[in-house]
């Protein structure tokens, strides 16, 4: 037996899940948009993070 090469051993179904998920994930057609609105939403949270410190820094200040 080749030392290099490792013996396949057999997935549960959980690690079989976890293993073929992404794949699966990959063909939904809905992805890129759900991946469109998740951008947009981290671009809003942080415009507001932004306009919290600056009336953070006005009130201190």
């Amino acid at each position: 037996m080749n030392p290099l090469v490792e013996p396949r051993i057999p997935l549960t179904p959980n690690q079989r899940l976890w293993c073929e998920a992404p794949a699966k994930l990959a063909d939904l057609p809905y992805l890129p948009d759900v991946s469109i609105q998740l951008s947009a939403i981290s671009y809003q949270l942080s415009a507001i993070s932004y306009q919290l410190s600056a009336i953070s820094l006005w009130v201190t200040g």
